[in-house]
C-alpha cells in the first residue's frame, strides 16, 4: 500500500524534558495510559486496511512526558468473510497536567485499500482518553468527506474515489504543542469547506486502554 507515516510519526518518543521541568512535572496530576489499537471492521470492498494515529491536547495545561505524539499501524488485510483487520498496534503514554481543559484525544485516519490497488481514505475518527482508572474497550466510530454537489456525487460513481482532507488541523497547526487543542476537521467536518458533506466512514476502529490517575486528589482536580 503506497501510505507511508511522516518522519515525525516514525520517532518512537519525546525526548525527556530537562531535569528541572521533570521534577516538576512529576509533581503535578498525572495521567498514564497503555493499550492498543486492536484492529478495524472494513468495508465490503476493503482489502487491507492500516491507520494513523495523533495525540492532541491543550499544551497550556498538559505535557506529553513519555510516548509517540503521532504513528502509524502496518497494512493488515482483511479477514475474508468479517472484513476485519487485526493491528494490535501498542499506545502508552504519560501526561503531567495542571488542568482538565484539553483533555487528551486520540485522533485516526484509517487508510484502505480496493481490489483494483486504489487507496483512499476510509474515515477519520477520534476518541477522549478515558477520565476514570481502570480498563476500557472502546470503540471508535468514523466519518468521512463526500461531494455537496450532485456533479461531484456523479464523478465519484463513475470514477470512484473521495474527497481527501489535506489538512486536518483546521489550518491551526498539529499535535500537542499547538497552544490549546484547537479545533481540527476530526472534530468538527464542517471544518472541511463548504463543497463537502460528511457520511458515515463505515469502519471501526476497535481499541483497548488501560488508564492510572496520580496526584490528582491532592490537587482538588475532579475528572
Amino acid at each position: 500500500m503506497p501510505y507511508s507515516p511522516s518522519p515525525s510519526a516514525r520517532t518512537p518518543h519525546n525526548p525527556p524534558p530537562p531535569a528541572a521541568a521533570a521534577a516538576t512535572d512529576l509533581s503535578r496530576p498525572q495521567l498514564f495510559f497503555s493499550g492498543c489499537l486492536e484492529g478495524c471492521e472494513g468495508t465490503a470492498e476493503s482489502t487491507a486496511l492500516c491507520c494513523s494515529f495523533s495525540l492532541r491536547y491543550d499544551s497550556s495545561s498538559w505535557r506529553l512526558l513519555r510516548g509517540a505524539q503521532e504513528g502509524a499501524t502496518f497494512v493488515s488485510e482483511c479477514d475474508g468473510e468479517s472484513r476485519y483487520a487485526v493491528w494490535n498496534h501498542p499506545l502508552e503514554g504519560h501526561f503531567a497536567f495542571s488542568s482538565v481543559k484539553g483533555w487528551p484525544r486520540l485522533e485516526l485516519r484509517v487508510f484502505e485499500e480496493h481490489p483494483s490497488g486504489g487507496v483512499e481514505v476510509a474515515g477519520h475518527g477520534f476518541i477522549h482518553l478515558p477520565t476514570t482508572p481502570g480498563h476500557h474497550d472502546l470503540t471508535c466510530w468514523t466519518w468521512r468527506p463526500t461531494p455537496a454537489s450532485g456533479l461531484g456525487r456523479l464523478q465519484v460513481m463513475l470514477l470512484g474515489g473521495v474527497p481527501q482532507i489535506v489538512n486536518t488541523s483546521g489550518g491551526e497547526g498539529r499535535g500537542g504543542g499547538d497552544g490549546g487543542s484547537p479545533a481540527s476537521t476530526l472534530t468538527q467536518p464542517h471544518l472541511a469547506g463548504p463543497d463537502v458533506c460528511v457520511e458515515s466512514g463505515g469502519v471501526r476502529v476497535r481499541v483497548s486502554m488501560d488508564v492510572a490517575l496520580k496526584n490528582v486528589r491532592e490537587h482538588g482536580i475532579v475528572v
